[in-house]
């Protein structure tokens, strides 16, 4: 098999990849390029396939179709403990009997260097998680946040070309996630390998990537940038697990350069947005993420088209306020206002108006 070029953008490549267990297909026709250096989330719900892919570049599963490679070299064959690549596990899996120096120590010693050479290694990786304080404590004696950096330390220290980590804020309470995120980004920036996280968490995986594969059914939906999946979603599917979305029912009625003629459930009149190549026909979905709702008492310029709701629920964020509205069809949507606004006066049980405007919708398929 002729090997894919070793170029930075396909440092790891990934194509058509197929795997079956009995008559389950985990993973069907998968192609994937990820970038040298690249925090590369693979992202979407249990039984996606993610944890599958995952296990395939780790060399823990072979393909039944297609190949993978690390800069330019085929793994086929190739076990794991011979590829580029370490893995993190969610559980950290540290050594309880031995301390953090010698949890991080534990697999250089085995890459044959001398005793100074491990030494200069470990240290290394100590001043890179920043734990030198902390060098002689066992697991037992650290909290959740620094267990996680003596795991990922200890991945880092063999020096591998790929890094996998499966849920690695998955043991963390919420709290400690989200402080966690930052550190564990700062350490991949410095390290400069290429960290492949798989994860369900959609807030996780866009608090940390360059770049997200949103996975379902063993296929790849949508690779992209944070901002891109969540601004420019391919499909509904995309945009239901990327945030929230208000979703209405849709037929595009007419077309005109570039410019789709939407008839939009519960939406009085005709909404015009962007074709983006669709043709006309059912089965749209005008979509609106909460933030691009308006709120009021009663029509205004801010908006563009306005349908009646009620309020069910509210709730204070700090800076907004989300809520939670039924339409006059019986359909919940969903709106984030500033709560310095005059939109957040409105209590549950208020009825009002819930408007946007037109550039701000999009045109989804499933």
């Amino acid at each position: 098999m002729t090997a894919p070029s070793a170029g930075d953008s396909d440092f790891v490549s990934i194509r058509g990849v197929s795997k079956r267990f009995g008559g389950v297909t985990a993973l069907s026709g998968v192609s994937l390029n990820i970038r040298r250096g690249e925090f590369f989330s693979l992202l979407g719900p249990s039984g996606c396939g993610k944890t599958t892919l995952m296990r395939l570049i780790a060399g823990f599963e072979e393909p039944d179709a297609g190949h993978v490679a690390i800069e330019g070299a085929d793994l086929a064959g190739v076990p794991p403990h011979l590829r580029p690549v370490n893995m993190m596990f969610q559980s950290y899996a540290l050594f309880p009997h031995l301390s953090v120096r010698d949890n991080i120590a534990f697999g250089v010693k085995r890459l044959g260097l001398d005793r100074a050479a491990v030494a200069s290694r470990v240290d290394a990786m100590l001043g890179l998680v920043q734990l030198q304080d902390l060098a002689k404590r066992k697991p037992d004696q650290l909290s959740g946040g620094q267990r996680q950096r003596v795991a990922l330390a200890r991945a880092l220290a063999r020096e591998p070309k790929v890094l996998l980590l499966d849920e690695p804020l998955g043991a963390l309470d919420k709290r400690l996630r989200q402080e966690t995120q930052g550190e564990l980004k700062r350490i991949q920036a410095l390290s400069g390998t290429t960290f492949i996280v798989v994860t369900h968490d959609q807030d996780e995986a866009m608090a940390l990537s360059d770049r997200i594969a949103v996975m379902r059914q063993g296929e790849i939906v949508q690779v992209d940038a944070p901002g891109t999946l969540y601004d420019k979603p391919a499909n509904r599917y995309v945009a239901d697990f990327i945030g929230e979305m208000n979703l209405f029912p849709a037929t595009i009625s007419g077309l005109s350069e570039g410019r789709a003629m939407a008839a939009a459930k519960g939406v009085p009149g005709t909404v015009t947005v962007a074709a983006n190549g669709a043709p006309a026909g059912e089965g749209y979905w005008l979509a609106l993420r909460p933030e691009h709702m308006r709120l009021g008492a009663g029509m205004g310029p801010d908006a563009d088209h306005w349908l009646p709701a009620l309020v069910i629920d509210r709730a204070h964020l700090g800076a907004q306020v989300a809520f939670r509205l039924r339409s006059k069809d019986g359909e919940t949507l969903r709106a984030v206002v500033a709560s310095a606004s005059a939109e957040a006066r409105f209590d549950v049980g208020s009825e009002l108006l819930i408007g946007f405007r037109a550039g701000d919708a999009q045109l989804l398929r499933d």
